[in-house]
């Protein structure tokens, strides 16, 4: 590895390529911010004078840092068609997805497994509308489950957790993300309900940009036995280093395409 983190392949020079799309989701997907119905993003590939082609892709999430797909578009036109280290590694610390799938498509070779299967956990939509999926998620074997919160009334949702719990299996756990939708007193009453529930942990419950949000957060923390889990708070270039140097006593949850150098960040 060199170049600030830039593969050893990534010396030599190599040939860019870009296509932007948009996709619609099959599924829109809502959460406190609103209504995801498409992903837009980049596919981007190099490849150098020996033959080897890599891929990545870069298709940032609205509501996490400031990057869009119009910017990192910008970027690689700004580039043109030949690149090299030290020019992929100007490109701006804070357009990470970019950054990461360069990277990413600067690795030759194929991949080396580190596990033949990883456990994942099932996404359930918000609201009501949980109800209506669980059932099939349990039968073709999920038993981590995901639950957008913050999304209607809070006294509502709560109301529908004892029913959603009372349907998983024994052994599943559920995940919440209130993706920074609620203040304190709310956080406080979800924090309280969960103790004693199969309540993995409870994802963001408080906004990143809310005033005195590190204090908040820890305090939280410290004072519910359920975990709590940073992810829109992960969001820009050094996050993930401030909370580490704070103490965070809780879960990070690092999303690795929006994450420009991932190896750095893990380490």
């Amino acid at each position: 590895w060199a170049f600030h983190g830039w593969p050893a392949r990534a010396v030599m020079s190599h040939h860019l390529a870009y296509r932007r799309y948009t996709l619609p989701l099959r599924t829109p997907v809502r959460t406190a911010h609103g209504v995801l119905a498409e992903r837009t993003g980049l596919i981007v590939r190099l490849d150098d004078a020996a033959g080897r082609v890599g891929y990545g892709e870069a298709a940032p999430l609205p509501g996490f840092g400031r990057e869009t797909a119009e910017a990192d578009e910008a970027v690689c036109r700004a580039l043109g068609d030949t690149v090299d280290a030290e020019r992929l590694a100007g490109i701006p610390a804070e357009l990470g997805c970019l950054r990461h799938a360069l990277e990413e498509a600067a690795r030759s070779g194929p991949k080396v497994p580190v596990h033949t299967y990883l456990p994942v956990a099932a996404l359930l939509p918000a609201g009501r509308g949980a109800f209506a999926k669980v059932d099939g998620l349990v039968d073709a074997g999920f038993r981590t489950f995901k639950w957008k919160v913050g999304v209607t009334d809070a006294a509502d949702e709560l109301a529908m957790l004892d029913d959603l719990l009372a349907r998983l299996p024994e052994g599943a756990k559920l995940r919440l993300d209130a993706n920074g939708a609620w203040d304190r007193r709310t956080a406080e009453r979800w924090l309280g309900r969960c103790a004693g529930y199969p309540v993995e942990h409870v994802e963001q419950p408080i906004a990143a940009d809310a005033r005195g949000v590190e204090d908040l957060l820890l305090g939280l923390a410290g004072d519910y036995p359920t975990l709590v889990a940073l992810d829109e708070s992960l969001a820009g270039s050094g996050d993930l280093e401030r909370w580490v140097q704070a103490g965070w006593p809780g879960v990070y949850v690092v999303k690795p395409s929006l994450t420009a150098d991932l190896d750095a960040a893990l380490a």
